[in-house]
């Protein structure tokens, strides 16, 4: 080959390279890509139904939205300040479960996105199963207040370029969103406003998802650290009762310092705690077991580190073996439903968990997330999930839960009734459980 084709096949290359990086790390352009729910027309009305059942009390959820930007800042403070305000209102009337959710890519905050759909088959499910329970004014029901959190994880209106090339560019974005502070601040008020009451009634819960979760990790991972050794005190967890990270699109590098933490609990005679942290991954999970490895030897190469035959620098958390603690399976047969109401997978009604004191005998099943039978129309059980302790199982609140692929089938169908049902009987342990 002559130098000059040498030449224009390395210019052609960089060039190449230069417009893949473009196309990767551009943020959005459209501003309706950026806030979707004005605080001046968003809508705090309790939404309600009737159960199912004809002696059943119904049910009601309130749900709000936060937004941050591509910068990892309040993309309206106004929309924060509004909720704080709704949310003080309606936890001085009555208890509270506060159940947060942030996205995770390919998702935002959009009235379409299917992640606002299957949260609010969640909340859904989470009202019918509160509505049982009354608060301690002895005269309401437990509320539940639904709170969604998004940012930018939608680059381009096109979904299949989305997926071929924003993942770089969504992590750097997820990252600045974990550590600028925004997030952490509007954590710590909600977790104020839990903690007016004593003794607290009112509970808070936080479940992200993908870079989501990643960012998520970030802000947490100091307080899961402190819980470590405040397990066994009987106190809430400073911020969240409750969190829950699915498919966290994180390096097991990142967990390192505290997986160590949680070895050296797991080798101390004290009794079990209730989970307060769940990090789930399904093994079969198409982006952590493909781009990711790549994105992180990429990130690892461009930052100078160079220790690639690390697998912990370039293998997700959730699948490097050794800081797994669990496993949850699945015995008999599970078909994924084609779900309702915009959500492609999940209908509340088919949760055991919204069955509640309906389906079992013992209300003590409710809070066991070991073992959950799950049954069909004529009461006969067709399926149940099993979470079994790994060689690396701790007894305090952490879990990091290596999922079958016949529960969690890929990256994005997180919200099926077996998982969800799992992680609703895991926080029902963390919040309500007596210690």
């Amino acid at each position: 080959m002559s130098t000059p084709k040498l030449l224009a096949g390395i210019c052609l290359g960089l060039l190449l390279l230069l417009a893949f990086a473009v196309l990767s790390y551009m943020p959005p352009t459209n501003p309706g890509q950026i806030l979707y729910r004005t605080a001046a027309t968003q809508n705090y009305a309790v939404k309600s139904g009737n159960l199912p059942s004809s002696d059943a009390a119904p049910y009601s959820y309130s749900l709000s939205f936060v937004e941050l930007n591509d910068d990892g800042l309040f993309v309206e403070p106004a929309q924060v300040e509004r909720l704080l305000a709704d949310l003080k209102a309606r936890t001085g009337q009555s208890d509270t479960t506060i159940l947060l959710y942030v996205h995770g890519w390919n998702h935002n905050a959009s009235t379409n996105d299917s992640n606002v759909a299957c949260f609010e088959e969640l909340l859904k499910a989470t009202a019918i199963m509160q509505s049982t329970y009354l608060s301690t004014n002895r005269t309401t029901p437990r509320a539940v207040y639904g709170i969604y959190v998004g940012w930018p994880g939608v680059v381009y209106e096109n979904e299949k370029l989305n997926k071929a090339l924003t993942f770089f560019g969504r992590q750097s974005a997820a990252d600045r969103v974990g550590e600028r502070g925004a997030l952490l601040e509007l954590f710590s008020r909600i977790g104020a406003l839990r903690d007016r009451q004593a003794p607290a009634k009112t509970k808070f819960v936080i479940i992200s998802h993908s870079l989501g979760a990643r960012l998520t990790y970030k802000v947490l991972r100091p307080i899961m650290q402190h819980s470590v050794y405040a397990a066994d005190s009987g106190k809430s967890a400073f911020v969240a009762d409750v969190a829950v990270m699915v498919n966290p699109a994180l390096s097991a590098d990142e967990h390192t310092a505290l997986a160590a933490l949680i070895k050296g609990q797991a080798e101390q005679e004290a009794g079990e705690a209730h989970p307060r942290f769940i990090i789930a991954t399904s093994e079969k999970d198409e982006v952590l077991g493909g781009i990711f490895p790549l994105s992180q030897q990429l990130h690892s190469f461009v930052r100078g580190d160079y220790a690639l035959a690390d697998q912990r620098r370039t293998l997700p958390l959730g699948l490097f073996d050794e800081y797994v603690t669990h496993s949850l399976t699945l015995e008999g047969k599970y078909e994924n439903s084609a779900g309702r109401n915009g959500c492609p997978t999940l209908s509340h009604d088919e949760l055991e968990i919204a069955k509640g004191k309906r389906r079992v005998q013992d209300s003590a099943e409710l809070y066991d997330y070991r073992s959950i039978k799950h049954y069909d129309a004529q009461g006969k059980e067709t399926y149940r999930t099993v979470l079994s302790d790994t060689a690396n199982a701790s007894k305090g609140p952490i879990m990091v839960v290596k999922v079958a692929g016949d529960i969690i089938p890929n990256h994005n169908d997180i919200f099926t009734s077996p998982f969800v049902d799992f992680v609703s009987r895991a926080i029902n342990a963390g919040l309500y459980r007596s210690r």
